[in-house]
């Protein structure tokens, strides 16, 4: 068995194929990126996620409310991708259970994933 690939007259080891492989993935996967949350389809979902992260900064449930009925209308309007009503849904639960910290993470994720 050989610890190497020919071709065209040359030999490869099979270590360096492996770290030129690996480094094509890696630096490939930069590009890609890995955003959490999808791209917002409109000017209210944008306006919707400051709101959102205002709230859950605040840990004001009166905010909250307000994100969640404007969410619905947006929904109902079809203003918003179904994609987008599921990471909403995800940061509002959190805050919704007194996860203030975790949700003011995620709508700031949510933000920074706009920034592509």
């Amino acid at each position: 068995m050989t610890n190497s690939l020919q071709t065209q007259g040359k030999a490869y080891p099979i270590d360096t194929l492996l770290l030129i492989g690996t480094s094509l993935l890696i630096v490939a996967s930069l590009f890609v990126g890995c955003s959490q949350h999808p791209k917002a389809t409109s000017r209210d979902s944008m306006d919707l996620i400051k709101q959102v992260y205002t709230a859950c900064n605040t840990k004001n449930a009166k905010r909250l409310s307000a994100c969640e009925e404007r969410l619905a209308a947006l929904e109902s309007e079809g203003k918003i991708s179904k994609e987008e009503v599921k990471s909403f849904r995800k940061v509002l639960d959190l805050a919704g259970k007194g996860e203030w910290e975790s949700a003011q993470t995620m709508a700031m994720q949510y933000a920074k994933d706009q920034i592509r």
